[in-house]
């Protein structure tokens, strides 16, 4: 088998921001092809791209789906899986948050992006009803209030602290994993508040729905 990658032959290259060089580059298309099985009139046509970064030879992988209305949609990146968005149902001030700390942190913006996370959880705060005083204070209120218990506040405290160096103190250089550290435990405490406590509160609702119609029956 022919190694793709060994042929001298210039390929097409792709405008992209490398997860691993961390900066703006360009990858290297090593095959590309659309996704069209014969004879089933209802799968919907997709391409794929297997390409490399142009400076550090990681592999990619990009997709899209077809585009009906005549124009190109955009190529997306399959692997290496990418930052997920945060679900629909979270509340749209905390999502536009997450989704700017994911965007700094990206492009090594590392403070920035500390700092999109603490503002998160500043809106969480807000959305489950605490409006007044410091982002420690409305903390502590969730916590007293048994919206969150004593574990996610010591992880939403991390938030707030790392946050905190970013915004106050002129002399702190945040890392990367500082960034990660914010962004990861401010997606902890969302996906607890907004997916697993209202997927428990479901199964409990239908499993009572249940013993009901039983006890009916």
């Amino acid at each position: 088998m022919t190694d793709p990658w060994a042929t001298g032959a210039p390929r097409p290259t792709i405008p992209w921001h490398c997860d691993y060089c961390e900066k703006p580059t360009t990858l290297a298309v090593v095959e590309r092809w659309w996704v069209t099985p014969d004879e089933d009139d209802e799968f919907d046509p997709f391409e794929r791209v297997m390409a490399k970064c142009t400076s550090c030879a990681m592999p990619y992988v990009l997709g899209r789906d077809a585009d009906y209305d005549g124009g190109d949609s955009p190529l997306e990146q399959v692997f290496p899986m990418t930052d997920q968005p945060l679900p629909r149902n979270v509340p749209k001030s905390i999502r536009d948050s997450h989704d700017e700390a994911i965007r700094c942190r990206k492009f090594r913006c590392y403070t920035a992006a500390a700092l999109m996370a603490r503002r998160g959880v500043e809106a969480m705060c807000a959305e489950q009803g605490q409006m007044n005083g410091t982002l420690a204070a409305k903390l502590t209120a969730l916590k007293d209030a048994g919206v969150i218990d004593e574990r996610l506040h010591e992880w939403s405290s991390v938030v707030r602290n790392i946050g905190n160096s970013g915004a106050h103190d002129v002399d702190a250089s945040l890392s990367r994993e500082d960034a990660d550290d914010a962004i990861a435990f401010f997606e902890a405490l969302v996906n607890y508040l907004y997916t697993f406590r209202q997927r428990y509160e479901g199964h409990l609702q239908r499993k009572q729905i249940e013993k009901d119609m039983k006890e009916i029956l």
